[in-house]
């Protein structure tokens, strides 16, 4: 939302054709329910729709003071008073804390993983350790042979 409220003011000094940070939010709510294909459904806090929402720490840095909520929303907010997040009525993140992923059991896993590579690559990476040497000593040297083609923009 940030980056498509400052694009917009870079495209023209004439402030009028700025996009407003109230468009801003509507495009990134409504206007990406609608491109995915769940208009009526997705987007808006409405009865009948999903309820997908984002609650925020106003204590938080980011929102201390609060002037105007949808310009702090879209230009100061940066994940970091997050505290809550709910998606289709269910609370996902509660706490600053997911609910849904056992991250113990996701460290695990990945502790796992990464040793089961490491022995899986372990031939290759004997073998690009014998060769670093012989390509380290050969592309710098390469780099000085006349080429064919300019190697660089501008150049000859």
């Amino acid at each position: 939302m940030r980056l498509a409220s400052l694009v917009s003011k870079g495209q023209s000094p004439d402030v009028e054709r700025w996009v407003t940070t109230d468009e801003v939010v509507v495009a990134a709510t409504e206007g990406s329910a609608r491109a995915l294909g769940f208009a009526g459904k997705l987007g808006r806090l409405a009865p009948g729709y999903l309820a997908d929402i984002v609650f925020l720490d106003l204590q938080h840095p980011n929102w201390i003071p609060t002037n105007d909520p949808t310009s702090q929303l879209v230009h100061t907010e940066n994940g970091g008073a997050v505290t809550h997040v709910m998606i289709g009525g269910r609370m996902i993140v509660e706490h600053r804390r997911l609910t849904t992923v056992d991250l113990a059991a996701l460290a695990r896993d990945a502790e796992a993983a990464r040793q089961r590579l490491e022995t899986v690559n372990a031939p290759a990476k004997a073998l690009y350790e014998r060769l670093a040497p012989v390509v380290g000593r050969f592309c710098p040297g390469l780099a000085h042979v006349p080429y064919h083609a300019a190697r660089y923009v501008g150049g000859s």
